[in-house]
């Protein structure tokens, strides 16, 4: 637990609306000292509105996709990370799609979830990493119940389920489409496509690492919906995480499960909390704990190493948690080094 670790940020750079108003460099890396509980940081990617990062599986390459209008041209960028952590461009490819927010590397590929367009990319990487010209664009169609939210398709996450199922969230349609990755592109396979509530608004997804189950976490409705799936899919629960009593709707955000299935989280933005649930035996949840955040619209957090990193986007902060009694986890310390952080991703 003393050991320094390294990170990669994403931050927004350029205003996107009212609400969000980028204020951050591009993409930082940040080391965190949990002796010192000191935070240093420093640029090593001047982009704008790196929203989301990912890291190649088993090479050392970072990619970065820009959250912007078409009419801004955005690109999807390939990193060497260096011995310093240093980033070196390997080279960028457009991005087919509005105000990306998702990125994933499958079967050495990665895919680029598109909100704004409602579609996914799908670009081949090379030897090295590289993007190569991407397959044919996958594109959304439908629309959800709430007109200021879901008057048409929002891609929103890309994640590989196992070898021969990739689900992508869809939060415009109320869906998780399952697709298959082929030579020619995504296939689609709407048997198995996980249908969420009317209105509800499926963002991200995780899946169990032993069981063949799938949580979706909804924005619209602040709840996490667990799937079987085999041979077709079946809603097996739904708990809430909307904290009772908040004033406002619910903004969820972000879920991650640990590596042994024992706990899975999500973030919560009107309220500014992290809820903590117990997975069962059966794959079942329970809830466990909610910690009210320091960080403001904690739009991103992860599991890195023994620590669990919140970013809170408005309040421009990094918070450090380990696990303490009981499995209660505790906040070590709050950092405000970093502007309008988007996402985090471990080096």
């Amino acid at each position: 637990m003393n050991d320094p670790i390294d990170l990669y940020v994403g931050c927004y750079t350029l205003k996107l609306s009212e609400e969000l108003d980028g204020k951050g460099p591009g993409i930082v890396l940040a080391n965190y000292d949990p002796q010192a509980r000191s935070l240093t940081a420093r640029l090593v990617a001047k982009q704008r509105n790196p929203t989301y990062l990912t890291m190649h599986p088993t090479l050392s390459v970072l990619y970065a996709v820009e959250e912007l209008a078409l009419s801004d041209e955005p690109r999807v960028f390939a990193y060497q990370i260096e011995a310093d952590g240093g980033l070196t461009l390997l080279n960028s490819q457009p991005v087919h799609g509005a105000f990306s927010c998702h990125l994933a590397v499958i079967q050495n590929h990665l895919l680029v979830a598109n909100y704004g367009s409602g579609n996914v990319d799908t670009y081949p990487l090379g030897a090295k990493g590289r993007l190569e010209e991407p397959l044919p664009i996958t594109q959304h169609i439908g629309s959800g119940p709430n007109p200021q939210r879901q008057e048409g398709p929002h891609a929103h996450m890309v994640m590989a389920f196992n070898d021969e199922l990739i689900y992508v969230a869809d939060l415009g349609i109320d869906r998780c489409k399952a697709y298959q990755l082929a030579e020619s592109g995504l296939l689609e396979r709407p048997a198995l496509d996980l249908r969420l509530p009317a209105g509800s608004g499926p963002r991200h997804l995780v899946r169990h690492p032993q069981l063949p189950i799938a949580y979706v976490l909804t924005e619209l409705s602040g709840e996490v919906i667990a799937f079987q799936v085999g041979e077709t899919t079946d809603q097996i629960q739904e708990v809430r995480f909307f904290p009772e009593g908040t004033s406002g709707i619910p903004s969820g955000a972000s879920i991650r499960i640990d590596a042994e299935g024992r706990f899975l989280w999500v973030s919560e933005r009107t309220s500014s909390t992290l809820t903590q649930f117990a997975i069962g035996d059966d794959g079942s949840l329970r809830h466990y704990h909610t910690y009210q955040l320091e960080d403001r619209t904690p739009r991103d957090f992860d599991l890195i190493g023994p620590w669990l990193i919140v970013a809170g986007q408005d309040s421009n902060t990094l918070s450090f948690w380990e696990q303490g009694k009981d499995d209660v986890w505790e906040c070590r310390s709050t950092h405000r080094d970093v502007m309008t952080p988007s996402c985090v991703v471990g080096r």
